[in-house]
C-alpha cells in the first residue's frame, strides 16, 4: 500500500441547536496565562475561530480535517485540527514526505518527521506530526478491519471513568450551582471546574475561587471529585496560598498552576502543595515527559494524542509514565481516539478520562460516530479505524486548503 495524496478539507456547517456552547467573553470568565498581570492585554468578543455565533441564535463551525489517500482505496480521517497552523505544515512541509510512503512503516515514518522538525520538535509543528500519525494508524485499523484498542493490544478495562470539564461554563455561583447537580445527574463522578481569577485579582479574586468551589462542593456532596484547572495562569506562591484553603473542600487536583516550561516550579508544588498537581497538557514527545518524570513534577500527567506526538508517541509517553510509577490521564482533544488509548491500560495507569463538557460537543459535530461518556463512562467504538469519518449530511459547504 501507498500513499497517494494528502489533503487538508475545510468543513462548514450552522449548527442549529448549540446545546448551551458558550463563546463569549462577556458571559464566560475564564483565567488564560496572560491574567498573570494586570496590565496584559486580553482578547475581548467570541473565543473560538471555529465557532461563530450568528444572529439567529446559530453556530457557524469551520474545521479542518486531514485526508489520507492511498493506493488501496482505504482513506485516513483525522479531525477537527485545532487551529490553522497545523493544516499549513501539513500541507507544505508533512506532504512531500508522505507521498508514496507505505502507511504501514509507523515507526519509520514518524523518525522521519520528526527528524525534518528539527527546529519545531514542539507546539504545533509536532501537533501536525500528531495528526499524521493519527491518520496513518486509521488507514493501518481500517486495512485490518480493526478498531484501534484492538490494533494496540486489546482491552485492558471495558470501560473508563470519566470527568467532566467545564471549561466554558459561566462563573456565577447559580450557575456553578445548577451545572454540579447537572452533571452528577448525568453519572459523571468527578469535575473539573475552569477558575477565573489569579494573582492578578488579589486577595478578591482568591475569595471568589474559594466560594466557587464552596458551591460546587455543596451541589454534588462529598462523594464526587472536584478538581481546579488554573491552565498555566498562577505562580508557586498564589499557588500555596490558594491549595490552604481548598484543601478542607476536598479538592483533589490542581491542573496546570504555573507556565509548562517550569519544571522546578512544578516539582517544588507537587512536593509541597497539599493538593496533588497535574499537567503535561502542553508537553510534547517521551523526551518532554521524561524531564517532567525526573523531577517527579506531577502526580498525574496529561498527554494529548493530537498534540503529544500521536498515538505511536502517545504510547510511548504513558508506558513512560508507567515505568516510574505515576498515573496518566489522556488530554482529550479527540475524543473518540483518548478512549481507545485508555482502555488499553489498566486503572493503575489510566484511572480516569477527560471528556471537555462544550468544547467536546462542538468539536464533534461532524463525526459520523461522536464518542461521549454515558452514565459517567467511555467505551470504546466497536467501528474499524479510529473513528474520525465525516458525516457528509452535516456538511453545508467544503474545499480543499490547496485549491
Amino acid at each position: 500500500m501507498k500513499i497517494t495524496d494528502v489533503k487538508i478539507r475545510v468543513l462548514v456547517g450552522i449548527d442549529e441547536h448549540p446545546g448551551g456552547m458558550i463563546y463569549d467573553n462577556k458571559k464566560v470568565q475564564r483565567v488564560a496565562p496572560t491574567d498573570i498581570h494586570p496590565e496584559y492585554h486580553k482578547k475581548k468578543g467570541h473565543i473560538s475561530v471555529t465557532h461563530v455565533p450568528q444572529p439567529d441564535g446559530t453556530f457557524k463551525i469551520t474545521h479542518y480535517f486531514l485526508i489520507i489517500e492511498t493506493d488501496d482505496n482505504i482513506e485516513g480521517v483525522v479531525g477537527p485540527i485545532s487551529n490553522p497552523m497545523p493544516p499549513l505544515y501539513i500541507d507544505t512541509y508533512l506532504k512531500p514526505i508522505l507521498l508514496g510512503q507505505d502507511p504501514w512503516d509507523a515507526d519509520r515514518l514518524w523518525d522521519i518527521m520528526y527528524r525534518s522538525c528539527i527546529n519545531g520538535r514542539k507546539g504545533e509543528n509536532m501537533q501536525a506530526i500528531s495528526y499524521v500519525d493519527c491518520a496513518l494508524w486509521d488507514i493501518r485499523c481500517k486495512a485490518a478491519n480493526l478498531p484501534l484498542y484492538k490494533m494496540l493490544g486489546g482491552k485492558v478495562q471495558k470501560q473508563i471513568r470519566a470527568y467532566a470539564n467545564t471549561a466554558g461554563y459561566p462563573q456565577d455561583l447559580e450557575s456553578v450551582r445548577e451545572a454540579g447537580k447537572d452533571l452528577t445527574a448525568k453519572g459523571f463522578t468527578a469535575i473539573k471546574w475552569g477558575i477565573a481569577y489569579g494573582p492578578a485579582q488579589g486577595e478578591e479574586g482568591l475569595k471568589k475561587t474559594v466560594e466557587i468551589f464552596r458551591t460546587l462542593r455543596e451541589a454534588v456532596g462529598e462523594d464526587v471529585s472536584i478538581m481546579l484547572d488554573a491552565w498555566s495562569s498562577w505562580d508557586v506562591r498564589y499557588t500555596l496560598r490558594i491549595a490552604q484553603r481548598l484543601k478542607e473542600l476536598n479538592v483533589c487536583l490542581i491542573e496546570e498552576p504555573v507556565m509548562p516550561d517550569l519544571t522546578d516550579s512544578y516539582a517544588y508544588l507537587n512536593e509541597h502543595c497539599c493538593i496533588p498537581i497535574s499537567g503535561g497538557e502542553h508537553e510534547y514527545t517521551r523526551w518532554g515527559y521524561k524531564s517532567l518524570l525526573d523531577k517527579d513534577a506531577c502526580a498525574l500527567y496529561q498527554p494529548d494524542p493530537a498534540w503529544s506526538g500521536g498515538i505511536s508517541e502517545c504510547r510511548r509517553i504513558i508506558d513512560l509514565i508507567s515505568a516510574y510509577d505515576r498515573l496518566a490521564s489522556i488530554h482529550n482533544s479527540l475524543p473518540g481516539v483518548g478512549t481507545h488509548m485508555s482502555c488499553i491500560y489498566p486503572t493503575s495507569v489510566v484511572p480516569i478520562e477527560e471528556y471537555l463538557m462544550l468544547v467536546g460537543e462542538a468539536s464533534q459535530y461532524f463525526l459520523k460516530h461522536p464518542v461521549r461518556p454515558e452514565n459517567g463512562y467511555f467505551t470504546p467504538l466497536e467501528v474499524p479505524g479510529i473513528g474520525m469519518d465525516i458525516d457528509e449530511t452535516k456538511v453545508d459547504e467544503s474545499c480543499y486548503m490547496s485549491e
